[in-house]
């Protein structure tokens, strides 16, 4: 567009110049026109040429920039390239290593099987096949068992009932019990010795005798040699205790010592 309309500027222009050969008199009125119209001409033919020169400048920065795009694309596409090889590096290495650690733990657990295998072979070797087939509690592979809701309960009730029966055994061990445990000697002797404690809470150890009677008839009262008499209170615990024979010796002799009564 801007080309046109200075071409069609020049061809507007053109007229305007006189011809070679014609007279003065009209060369002088055409001379009038067109030192109007030359002024007119030149000022728009500057104005064209300052926007040509604007468009080249904007048509230049947008090359540039454009230009620039490109460089930054370039770049960005190279780091992007460089980072999916770092990726694929990684990757490769972590196959790498997946596969070794793989391979290790094949190896152990060949090694494994080759070493219960052995000493499979060594206990059925050692042991005679007809003991071998006697085995009440033989043994499964881990891989043939298979869970279920049966099994667990009963492991549950065997756990609640092993751990119930400890308790009860535990506290049945630390529990103390008072008991009466009565045993007759089998000897013949005409003397019997007879063991026994009496607990009696109510009663006054000054009303509490000792009588004894034997299959013959024969009874014997108000028995005090070898039988000693303890004061308990209502919960059984002692309040003080009798003098033995040998305190009330050594009392005896204090007594006479000292000159008392």
């Amino acid at each position: 567009m801007i080309g046109v309309e200075a071409s069609a500027a020049a061809a507007v222009a053109a007229p305007a110049v006189p011809e070679r050969g014609s007279e003065r008199n009209e060369g002088r009125g055409d001379a009038d026109t067109a030192t109007s119209v030359a002024p007119f001409s030149t000022q728009r033919l500057l104005h064209l040429l300052s926007e040509l020169k604007e468009y080249q400048v904007a048509s230049n920065h947008e090359r540039l920039e454009v230009r620039c795009e490109r460089v930054e694309q370039k770049t960005r596409l190279a780091r992007l390239e460089q980072q999916l090889l770092a990726e694929e590096q990684i990757g490769h290495d972590l196959a790498r290593r997946i596969e070794t650690l793989e391979e290790a733990i094949r190896q152990e657990r060949q090694m494994q099987e080759k070493s219960l295998s052995q000493a499979f072979s060594l206990q059925e070797g050692m042991a005679p096949r007809w003991a071998a087939n006697l085995d009440a509690f033989r043994t499964v592979p881990k891989d043939l068992a298979e869970a279920s809701a049966t099994g667990a309960a009963m492991t549950l009730v065997a756990t609640v009932t092993c751990v119930v029966l400890f308790l009860c055994e535990t506290s049945a061990f630390l529990r103390s019990e008072r008991r009466t445990d009565v045993a007759l000697d089998s000897n013949q002797d005409s003397m019997l010795n007879i063991n026994f404690d009496v607990t009696m809470l109510d009663m006054s150890c000054d009303h509490v005798t000792v009588g004894v009677w034997d299959a013959f008839g024969s009874e014997r009262m108000n028995i005090t040699k070898n039988i000693r008499k303890q004061r308990i209170d209502h919960k059984g615990a002692d309040q003080g205790h009798p003098y033995t024979d040998d305190e009330v010796t050594d009392l005896e002799f204090s007594d006479e010592c000292f000159g008392r009564p």
